[in-house]
């Protein structure tokens, strides 16, 4: 800093005057002792040259020159900025990032980042080792061979990383030409070989642009370090070798699979329409199948025909899979697609048929659950409901398809859809012991206390169906007024009665306000 070179230059004037005045006096001097009375006193220098206009001249002259050949050395030593970018370069180097980079991808970049030390390097031969201003004297020797080793450090590195990049890239890019011609090479003979073997010759065709422009840069990679005076490995000069001879050998073999492929095209689209002809006839049969047989049976067994299904379904299915592939097949032929309607239609029979032969499966099951449960333990309420909806359902079905199947599955809930307004009445909470007495008394059976929903059928009281609507609302109004009742006996089990003395006596009582007690007894009585 100037103020520290200042402070020193005046540390250095004060220095001087201090030996100006630590001169001896003549007149201080032993000899000339005797020829005075008393003890010389001279004058202060220090004080009489620091006082003195001359010496103040002097100094600021002195100022001046520090702070013109400071400015000077400040000026010059601008110069230095234009090295920054070096050290901040070398500084911010992290060899793990620039190694686990993407060499082939980013050689461009890391060529110009060589170039760039190169120049820098070229530039720190021009660097000016030393300058005079004045009283100062500016030394960048010590700067430059720091800057010099930082860069070299780099570039060192930098080449050994790329070296060994351009080994790894040659050996892929080698190997991915290699594994490419042994795909090539294949001769298929079967439709699907050959259209696999079309996808491959697609896939390696729209590659090519990348494949050689890999192998371009692995080339330039090696350019760059020859460039750079880097010796390559004997070993690595084969490899590269075997790569460039290799661009013409995949040449001649993808040539080689385009007229494999001109030459097979036609017999393959010939073999593909005929299993393309093969999957309709199958759906075909399958359509008739569905039409027919034991799918149309209305007496048949539902686990029988549902097993059937299940059987149709996966050969359905695999006929799905089979005109995706050829879809896919026609699409790499560049051939027109075929429609698969047999494959529409025969699906949407199946669903159909799936669904109402499902639907009577889940119905018979319900039906078979409910007659062989204890009546007891039914919710005629949840029977209702699930009869109405299936009712809507099995219309719905019948109306679509018109045949005996759905015939069957309609008459079966339209039936039970007769029987829910006495399902409901014995199902009423209200009903005791005396009033079911009283239903199998209708039923001419004897009273029993457990019974299934199918006794109930086989005893006929669906035919009572009068008797058990009137006793389940007899049940219903003696219910009522049983809950009536109980409301009174609590009402007046909980009415406390007031009573007060009878005039002064102490041992009677009478009832005291009675309001409570007659609002009661009316609302009772009109009950």
């Amino acid at each position: 800093e100037l103020s520290d070179i200042q402070a020193m230059m005046e540390i250095f004037l004060d220095a001087l005057l201090n030996c100006v005045q630590s001169v001896p006096r003549l007149l201080y001097m032993s000899v000339f002792k005797p020829h005075f009375d008393d003890k010389v006193i001279g004058p202060n220098l220090m004080d009489m040259i620091k006082t003195s206009t001359v010496w103040k001249q002097i100094c600021r002259e002195i100022d001046e020159v520090i702070l013109r050949d400071f400015n000077d050395m400040v000026t010059y030593s601008e110069f230095a900025k234009a090295y920054f970018p070096i050290f901040e370069y070398a500084a911010d180097y992290d060899h793990d990032s620039f190694k686990n980079q993407d060499h082939l991808q980013n050689s461009r970049s890391i060529k110009l980042e060589m170039l760039k030390l190169r120049g820098w390097g070229e530039d720190l031969d021009r660097m000016k080792l030393q300058n005079v201003s004045g009283i100062f004297q500016v030394d960048s020797k010590t700067l430059k061979h720091f800057l010099v080793n930082e860069k070299d450090r780099v570039l060192e590195d930098m080449k050994s990383v790329v070296l060994e990049a351009a080994k790894e890239s040659c050996a892929k890019v080698l190997s991915d030409f290699q594994q490419k011609i042994k795909m090539l090479s294949k001769k298929p003979t079967s439709l699907k070989d050959f259209a696999s073997y079309v996808e491959t010759k697609n896939a390696i065709t729209n590659e090519l642009k990348v494949l050689m422009t890999s192998s371009q840069t692995v080339d330039e990679m090696y350019k760059v370090l020859v460039q750079f005076d880097v010796k390559i490995p004997s070993a690595q000069m084969v490899l590269l070798d075997d790569l460039h001879g290799i661009n013409s050998q995949f040449q001649m073999h993808l040539d080689g699979a385009e007229t494999e492929v001109s030459g097979k095209i036609s017999q393959m689209s010939s073999t593909l329409k005929s299993q393309i002809n093969k999957l309709d006839d199958q759906l075909m049969n399958i359509m008739a199948s569905l039409g027919s047989g034991i799918v149309l049976d209305p007496e048949a067994d539902c686990k029988d025909v549902l097993e059937f299904l299940a059987e149709q379904k996966v050969v359905i299915d695999d006929i799905k899979l089979d005109a995706e592939t050829y879809s896919h097949y026609q699409k790499l032929f560049g051939l027109p697609q075929h429609e698969y309607g047999n494959l529409v239609t025969a699906s949407d029979m199946f669903d159909k048929k799936q669904e109402v032969w499902k639907t009577i499966n889940d119905w018979e099951d319900n039906v078979f659950d409910w007659q062989s449960q204890s009546w007891f333990s039914l919710k005629p309420d949840d029977m209702d409901k699930e009869i109405q909806a299936m009712t809507k359902l099995a219309t719905k079905l019948h109306k679509r398809d018109n045949d005996q199947v759905s015939e069957r599955l309609k008459q079966s809930v339209m039936r039970w859809k007769g029987f829910t307004a006495v399902l409901v009445a014995l199902g009423n909470p209200a009903l005791k012991e005396r009033h079911w007495r009283k239903i199998f008394e209708a039923m001419e059976v004897p009273y029993q206390q457990d019974f299934t929903l199918m006794d109930l059928i086989q005893w006929n009281v669906f035919m009572i169906k009068d008797t058990v609507e009137e006793v389940s609302g007899v049940a219903s109004g003696e219910m009522a007024l049983e809950l009536q009742l109980q409301k009174i006996e609590t009402a007046w089990s909980e009415l406390k009665f007031q009573v007060k003395g009878y005039r002064d006596t102490k041992d009677v009582f009478v009832l005291g306000g009675l309001d409570e007690v007659f609002a009661q007894l009316e609302d009772n009585q009109a009950a």
